[in-house]
């Protein structure tokens, strides 16, 4: 079974050909290989092909940047490996002219040639197959998953981008993935070339943030010494992504109403009113109608943002997905870290059967953690449950997180540092107030 990536060779060599061949064999690819530029155009045009890797000098021509040029007119989102024993700068930039993504000296290690094809991979996109379907998924960091709740998010995804739809709420736990299914609609949509602007509600001090978002005139305020636009204008026939709108202020919600309803902004301490064109995603990890009914979020503004919902299921709630997240970050981090990755199959099961309370985030940052320290590039179960959380073993699959009697320092900090230091979101998911986790960690800090 390969992994859906169809790779071709184009070298007149036929030993580089049958030396690439057994390396990429072990990587369970689809190879098609050519040893001239005759065989080349004939193979591209009769097949899909993912990633090209062309000598750059063939026998019948001059070298190769005009297979290069076909390939790409033929498949213009694909990849290129160029690779020579002549590696003379001028030759180079050739073919990294003609299209070439990457380039390798033939005198390259196989850990170094297969670094930078699942470099080259990443950035095609993680494409998995489901019943018999290939799921395309764009971009830099690609939305994984094949379980039936991820398959469903995915043709939610396509659809609201294809359609533009002007307001989304997407809601989850925190680490689920929120602001990439953001990302993943504003890549996929007819938008993708304007701005993708980005606020934390939470990440920003109340006094400010009705600043950041509409603006503000010159000398409206004590610093105000120029004219400024805000997030709604920078994000114009773009998309603009509010990251957990229920720390909005209550009169900050009732200004954003306005925006919902008319597409109109008002700078601070201006008159004219800004028509913008603006696709608004919204997410959250609390539950909005608890919030109205404690007063807290505008019941008016939730029906405006409820237009069409995305949930997030945790990741304990989709076990079948965490082999393909592995894998994925396993690939990433060879390229990140130079190194090649394995995971035993015990450790796997380990990770299947750990509840994750940090969702997709803890499971990104463990694994980072592991494959930063892994002597041997193995990574065992000794190796995993040398991080904190995994000490005393696991919770059964499914289980809810949980509070434990007592959170260890260094439970707490690595919370923290997986929440880039969001003290209210670290609270939640480890069931403290805010300001019990505030006291805590000035303890800790005095401690120091």
């Amino acid at each position: 079974m390969n992994d859906g990536f169809t790779l071709l060779i184009v070298d007149d060599s036929r030993a580089i050909v049958r030396y690439l061949i057994d390396i990429l064999d072990n990587q369970e690819h689809q190879i098609l290989y050519t040893y001239s530029k005759t065989g080349a155009k004939k193979v591209i045009q009769q097949n899909g092909i993912d990633i090209l890797i062309c000598d750059l000098k063939l026998p019948e021509i001059e070298d190769g940047a005009e297979i290069v040029r076909f390939f790409k007119q033929v498949h213009p989102r694909s990849k290129v490996l160029g690779i020579s024993a002549d590696t003379q700068i001028d030759n180079i930039v050739t073919i990294m002219r003609a299209g070439a993504d990457d380039f390798l000296p033939k005198t390259c290690t196989q850990d170094q040639f297969i670094t930078r094809i699942e470099r080259l991979k990443s950035e095609l996109g993680e494409r998995r197959s489901v019943d018999g379907e290939e799921l395309p998924l764009p971009g830099a960091e690609p939305l994984i998953g094949r379980s039936p709740a991820m398959r469903e998010i995915l043709e939610k995804i396509r659809t609201i981008a294809a359609h533009e739809v002007p307001t989304c709420l997407i809601s989850g736990e925190s680490g689920t993935g929120k602001e990439l299914v953001a990302r993943t609609i504003h890549r996929l949509s007819p938008r993708r070339e304007r701005p993708f602007v980005a606020l934390n509600c939470a990440g920003i001090p109340e006094t400010l943030i009705d600043s950041e978002l509409f603006g503000f005139e010159r000398g409206s305020f004590t610093g105000a010494y120029a004219t400024t636009g805000g997030k709604f204008e920078l994000a114009h026939e773009g998309v603009l992504f509010l990251d957990e709108i229920s720390e909005m202020p209550l009169h900050l919600q009732a200004r954003l109403l306005r925006v919902l309803e008319n597409r109109e902004i008002r700078r601070i301490g201006g008159h004219k009113t800004i028509s913008v064109d603006v696709m608004i995603l919204a997410s959250t990890n609390q539950d909005l109608g608890e919030q109205i009914r404690r007063g807290t979020f505008r019941e008016d503004i939730y029906y405006r943002l409820n237009m069409v919902t995305i949930h997030l299921p945790p990741l304990r709630e989709r076990g079948e997905d965490i082999p393909l997240l592995v894998n994925h970050f396993l690939s990433l981090y060879s390229q990140q870290l130079d190194r090649r990755f394995s995971i035993d199959p015990e450790a796997l099961a380990l990770l299947k059967n750990y509840p994750f309370p940090g969702n997709v985030r803890e499971l990104k940052h463990l694994l980072y953690h592991v494959c930063l320290f892994s002597k041997d590039g193995r990574i065992t179960p000794a190796a995993l449950q040398a991080y904190p959380p995994l000490k005393s073993g696991t919770a059964p699959s499914g289980s809810p997180p949980s509070r434990p009697a007592v959170v260890d320092e260094q439970t707490i900090l690595e919370v923290l540092r997986q929440n880039d230091g969001n003290i209210s979101k670290t609270a939640r998911q480890l069931g403290y107030t805010r300001e019990g986790l505030s006291r805590k960690l000035k303890r800790i800090k005095n401690k120091s």
